[in-house]
């Protein structure tokens, strides 16, 4: 399934499946999702799935994120890796340092 046919698929038929890309997006905007993959390379062709026989390579997985989290991203990436037609996703994160707290109620 692919959401930005253009960018999310190479090879194969072009048609998205329109009910799966709606419920994910529904699901967007229920839960303020974004996927960080495309707000971060908006304009880059990358694919988490493919095969040579027919050519076909698309971009399967997606980094739904909430508002919150987006400005802690420092990185997120799509790797090769071993004996899978899948690609791993990389999804790094600043680190979240403790608030220092008041006194409280209890001394």
């Amino acid at each position: 399934m692919s959401m930005n046919i253009n960018l999310d698929k190479k090879g194969g038929i072009q048609i998205p499946r329109r009910h799966v890309v709606k419920s994910i997006e529904e699901i967007q905007d229920e839960f303020s999702l974004h996927d960080i993959w495309c707000i971060k390379n908006p304009n880059e062709q990358s694919f988490t799935w493919g095969r040579c026989s027919p050519f076909v390579f698309c971009r399967l997985d997606y980094w739904l994120i909430s508002d919150k989290l987006h400005d802690l991203v420092t990185n997120v990436d799509i790797l090769p890796s071993i004996k899978s037609d899948h690609s791993a996703v990389f999804l790094e994160l600043e680190e979240i340092k403790e608030n220092n707290r008041g006194p409280g109620y209890w001394n």
